[in-house]
């Protein structure tokens, strides 16, 4: 898990969920950058989610019983929540504030990028993202 690797010095960031931070862990880890804001973002990708299709089919069959329903959503227990965030071990935070506040810019100026023009730039980050 990611968040493991930050909190025993593999990584000193990585894209994690802000209520794994410090629930059930020593972590300490600070958020600069929140990734989604009230729950998920599903951003336009390439590959349709019908190639989930087979693997959603054989959950059901060994989980799904008809039987659950939403009682709550997470908006309504805590409006504008973080859920998914760039997390930087706080030592890394305390050691370098100049490269954290660089790389913070830099990841809200690649989601502008992301954003502009009805996410017209989301091919070529995919194209990036899978180089070596």
């Amino acid at each position: 898990m990611l968040l493991d690797r930050v909190i025993n010095g593999q990584l000193d960031g990585a894209h994690m969920l802000a209520a794994t931070i410090g629930y059930g862990t020593e972590a300490h880890i600070s958020p600069p950058f929140s990734m989604d804001l009230n729950g998920n973002g599903l951003p336009v990708h390439p590959i349709s989610a019908l190639a989930l299709k087979p693997m959603i089919k054989k959950y059901r069959a060994a989980v799904f019983k008809g039987i659950g329903v939403p009682v709550i959503t997470d908006y309504e227990i805590w409006k504008n929540n973080l859920e998914k965030v760039f997390g930087i071990s706080a030592k890394f935070t305390e050691d370098n504030p100049n490269t954290v506040l660089a790389l913070t810019k830099a990841l809200i100026r690649a989601a502008k990028w992301l954003d502009e023009n009805d996410n017209a730039h989301c091919a070529e980050a995919v194209e990036i993202m899978v180089r070596s």
